[in-house]
């Protein structure tokens, strides 16, 4: 990491949480989010929400089998907010259908751990720090179409969902309006795409989100206030980013 007058910090995944001896997903801790602090409190993408828990105590397997559904609810929204920033469906000329998430090298832990959920392989990309979750095989990406479709709201990836839907004869469903401020899909896309920097000299704390598309952002402007504004960067066209002590 490059340090200057102002230090970008990747918060949500800090590989230094895990020993080395450990999995890469075994760490329920290894997950924090800065800007969304009182939702990342309760909620845990790595702590294996997709399965419910056992109990042996039927007193209380109601109210686990509750909190599991909830769980889960969640960290399906936390994966498309993360494939609507770092993934892509795919839909070759012979029809089989896949997904693809690449992601820094650093990030490794989030893309085992989706692997770990619905199978598929994870491979370093060559020549570049970025490592790359693919999945093809049809029970596994019709496990996971069932369990995003309707959370998904990057156009781009919804037409590309939607290509898939359309041969599997699945209904695509559209998202609700993004008005929940804990929304866990937000804390995907900030996975993907978030940034909180430090001004080593003014002590200030700005939180950002890049994007080509700036439909996703202005939902976070009314949720969390900031501004959207154009971006001067090479490949990004979009940034929403929000630095008032009030607003933080």
């Amino acid at each position: 990491m490059k340090l200057g007058t102002s230090e970008a910090i990747r918060l949500s995944h800090n590989p230094s949480s895990f020993s080395s001896s450990s999995s890469p997903y075994s760490s329920s801790s290894f997950y924090s989010s800065f800007s969304f602090s009182s939702y990342s409190s309760s909620f845990s993408p790595f702590s294996s929400p997709f399965s419910s828990p056992f109990s042996s105590s039927s007193s209380s397997s109601s109210s686990s089998s509750s909190s599991s559904s909830s769980s889960s609810n969640k960290s399906k929204e936390w994966l498309a907010g993360l494939i609507d920033g770092d993934g892509c469906f795919t839909l070759s000329k012979k029809n089989f259908a896949a997904l693809e998430i690449t992601m820094d090298l650093r990030d490794s832990a989030t893309l085992y751990y989706i692997k770990q959920i619905y199978g598929g392989s994870v491979k370093l990309r060559s020549g570049v720090k970025a490592i790359r979750y693919r999945l093809h095989h049809k029970e596994g990406i019709l496990s996971l179409i069932k369990d995003v479709n309707g959370l998904i709201r990057n156009p781009d990836r919804l037409a590309q969902l939607n290509k898939i839907c359309s041969y599997k004869q699945i209904p695509l469903i559209y998202p609700t309006p993004l008005i929940n401020f804990y929304d866990p899909w937000v804390s995907g896309f900030f996975d993907s795409y978030g940034t909180v920097t430090l001004n080593s000299i003014t002590h200030q704390i700005s939180i950002s989100i890049s994007q080509k598309n700036k439909l996703l952002l202005d939902p976070l402007k009314s949720l969390y206030k900031g501004n959207v504004y154009v971006d001067n960067s090479k490949y990004i066209n979009y940034k929403w980013s929000i630095q008032s002590e009030s607003d933080l």
